[in-house]
């Protein structure tokens, strides 16, 4: 269970409805890349996509883990997150990734997991911050319920 030390995943309910909480230290999602036909097999689509398949059965492991049950199809939702980036020397990784890409990796990644499908986000909240580690911070809410609270 030591591989599984860095995350965390919560799931608690009160008067607003459900509170999907996930902290991941030491994993970064690979920003969104767009995929043409032409260009679906290059290195950074590549790339991409196999973060994605390592993202969704580690979100898929902690659910299990932790009896945490996805959201499902119909329920709108919020989604408030925040990505930590590790800074590489002098370079400042914030300024060199866009947080829109960051958050629809993020989305793409939870899809078909913590949630059916991401038409279902109704309200987004992104941050990136510089850090000495890297880390994503996400809370999904039942927007339904916040909204009508």
């Amino acid at each position: 269970m030591e591989i599984y030390e860095d995350i965390v995943g919560l799931q608690t309910k009160d008067k607003t409805g459900m509170i999907t909480t996930f902290h991941v230290k030491n994993f970064m999602l690979v920003p969104y890349t767009r995929q043409t036909r032409k260009g679906r097999f290059n290195k950074r689509a590549m790339r991409y996509n196999n973060n994605q398949v390592a993202f969704k059965d580690l979100t898929q492991v902690v659910m299990n883990l932790q009896n945490i049950k996805p959201y499902e199809k119909g329920v709108k939702i919020k989604i408030d997150c925040t990505f930590k980036m590790k800074k590489q020397g002098n370079t400042n990784n914030v300024k060199n990734i866009d947080v829109d890409n960051m958050y629809k990796s993020l989305s793409d990644g939870l899809q078909g997991v913590m949630f059916y499908n991401d038409t279902q986000v109704y309200q987004i909240s992104a941050e990136k911050i510089d850090s000495d580690y890297d880390c994503i911070i996400f809370t999904i809410i039942n927007y339904e319920e916040e909204s009508n609270g």
